[in-house]
């Protein structure tokens, strides 16, 4: 019963951030923000804050590898898990904090990634810039 209260206040809090002119409905464009969190910031953070608030064991404020992959420590996390984590750890401190946490939730680190990879294959000379002419 405490998970479906928590469910629904969750749910409550993404639909206060989605209505945008706070009238207690959702317009089509409103609706987009609560079902795609990543499209809307105020919406993003709620999820993020959520997320950040059931994967931190240790209500330490950061999430460790295995509270963001959700995997006990005998389990092990794979090096692709384990290098994505390196990635989104920007501030080097082994663990993820709210904000490096948004940049996966939000798309924009596998937005990143895949750029990255784009110009890498596209520098013919190296210089890790691609111009027209190269893509």
């Amino acid at each position: 019963l405490k998970e479906f209260e928590t469910r629904i206040t969750f749910e409550k809090d993404k639909f206060m951030a989605a209505d945008v002119d706070k009238d207690h409905f959702l317009s089509p464009e409103e609706a987009v923000f609560l079902f795609l969190p990543e499209t809307h910031p105020e919406v993003l953070d709620v999820v993020v804050n959520d997320i950040m608030k059931n994967k931190d064991k240790d209500a330490d404020d950061y999430l460790s590898p295995q509270e963001m992959w959700e995997f006990s420590a005998k389990e092990g996390l794979s090096e692709e898990e384990m290098e994505d984590f390196r990635k989104l750890d920007k501030d080097g401190n082994q663990l993820l904090d709210a904000q490096e946490v948004k940049a996966w939730e939000s798309g924009l680190f596998h937005t990143e990634s895949e750029m990255l990879r784009l110009i890498e294959v596209a520098d013919k000379d190296g210089d890790m810039e691609a111009t027209a002419h190269e893509l």
